[in-house]
């Protein structure tokens, strides 16, 4: 496969992104911040790369953000010792994504209006391409046969949109947000084959959402925000999750920060995950911190009768540290990150999915540069 070209429209945003200081000259009352950031995770046969470049604008009341993202995926595909159809290569993919959000505050009230709109377009996670990659040397000599559905490469694209208000119903001290949302995605489709011949799955997939947030101030010291979410996709159960998170001031120079979470979708899917992070003050711009994590669920929900892609249960824990540096006009970040993943062993409908289902460790690096003019 070739290795994933640069996108234009990409170049074109982050150009615009960067154009902070220009856009602070033709309008000295509006404030903009820049930010670029860069990502990389890495294990032993796999690479994820994103590059993010965003610009925020503040007039008055009113806050509009705009960012632009380029991904990139490497992988070395290798297939189970049984699966006589497969062959090991190393697979490369690219992804874009647009976004541009914001709020309005309305004068002398309680209320902000809340919007985003976003879209993408490639590969997102590495897991929908290694998939491609395993029907694609499977049943791609299958095409034209009668009867059989014929194996097209799947091209993943999607967009979505958000509206929702804030209100702020003690001054300073609570909040409360409502959000609902749309989202339709083009996926990365299965297929199954059997007496009847190949079977493709529905390749898009729509998603109402809403979400419920409160953040309270409950002391000068401490700080909590609970959200409750509601999911709707199409060809799947409902899912509800929320999260719970609460930051606190130890002292003059540490801030101890919690968060507890979980999701349940019926039949038998639940996941559940907590965090802690440590941060101290080591001077007046600078923090360094520690944080992790940890993650359960039971796997995905399996609907096939023999053979199937799904996930089996997964077990995961990080660790990482970070520093960061907050000035009047220039901040900076890096994190670094170890992240263990543990899946349960497959079973006979997941064989051939074993190189894909192993366990992994990561190696997370993050680095933010961003500027106020």
């Amino acid at each position: 496969m070739k290795p994933p070209r640069r996108s234009g429209l990409a170049l074109l945003a982050c150009a615009f992104v960067s154009a902070g200081p220009l856009v602070a000259v033709l309008c000295a009352d509006v404030g903009t911040w820049t930010e670029f950031s860069g990502e990389v995770i890495r294990a032993a046969d796999i690479t994820l790369a994103r590059g993010t470049a965003a610009a925020r604008l503040v007039r008055g009341n009113t806050e509009v953000s705009f960012s632009a993202a380029q991904g990139a995926i490497a992988f070395d595909y290798q297939p189970a010792p049984f699966d006589f159809r497969g062959q090991a290569l190393t697979c490369r993919e690219a992804s874009t994504a647009l976004r541009t959000g914001g709020q309005h505050r309305f004068a002398g009230g309680p209320a902000t209006a809340l919007f985003a709109l976003g879209g993408y377009r490639g590969f997102t996670s590495y897991r929908s391409a290694w998939l491609n990659e395993y029907y694609r040397q499977q049943y791609s000599s299958l095409s034209g046969t009668p009867g059989l559905d014929a194996f097209r490469p799947a091209a993943p694209a999607g967009r979505d949109a958000s509206f929702g208000g804030r209100w702020e119903y003690i001054k300073g001290n609570a909040f409360a947000q409502l959000t609902a949302g749309y989202a339709q995605d083009r996926v990365a489709p299965g297929y199954e084959i059997d007496f009847a011949g190949l079977r493709r799955s529905p390749d898009t997939l729509a998603t109402t959402s809403a979400a419920l947030a409160f953040e309270n101030v409950l002391s000068p010291r401490v700080r909590s925000r609970a959200e409750v979410r509601v999911a709707d996709t199409s060809g799947r159960e409902l899912r509800v999750g929320g999260e719970a998170e609460a930051r606190a001031a130890l002292g003059e120079a540490w801030i101890a920060r919690a968060q507890i979470g979980g999701a349940r979708e019926q039949p038998a899917f639940s996941a559940r995950f907590a965090g802690l992070a440590i941060e101290r003050e080591l001077g007046r711009s600078v923090s360094v911190y520690a944080e992790g994590r940890l993650y359960r669920d039971t796997g995905e929900i399996e609907n096939a009768l023999l053979f199937t892609s799904a996930a089996p249960a997964l077990r995961s824990q990080s660790v990482g540290v970070g520093l960061r540096h907050d000035g009047d006009r220039w901040s900076w970040r890096i994190v670094v990150a170890r992240l263990h993943t543990d899946f349960a062993p497959t079973n006979l409908n997941t064989d051939f999915f074993r190189q894909l289902y192993r366990d992994r460790d990561w190696l997370t690096l993050q680095a933010a540069l961003s500027a106020r003019f």
